[in-house]
């Protein structure tokens, strides 16, 4: 039987609140990756628990399935700080500790 090229890697899957079907040695953290204090906890229990990560999959995202002219600045603002700035600020994080370096506060 051939082993998952991601067997033993330690990987950080933001949005997975249900159904992901972990195979292995899993913790659930919550948070909410529009708070960057909640993306940095999230990389600090994770390093702490398994040590140095190997893989992010950026999968946290949300959308308002209403007509364009239904959608509020409001639900545009938290789509956007979810879909896009939580991506960056996981990826960004994910970069630093990849090259050694913590992001600053």
């Amino acid at each position: 039987m051939q082993l998952s090229p991601l067997t033993g890697k330690v990987t950080i899957v933001t949005g997975a609140s249900q159904g992901i079907g972990a195979g292995g040695t899993a913790v659930a953290v919550q948070g909410d990756v529009s708070r960057a204090a909640d993306v940095q906890r999230l990389f600090a229990e994770t390093t702490q628990t398994f040590g140095a990560l190997d893989v992010l999959v950026n999968n946290a995202g949300v959308f308002a399935f209403a007509p364009i002219e239904a959608v509020t600045a409001h639900e545009f603002h938290r789509e956007f700080t979810v879909n896009v700035l939580g991506a960056n600020d996981a990826g960004g994080a994910a970069a630093l500790r990849a090259t050694g370096r913590e992001r600053d506060q």
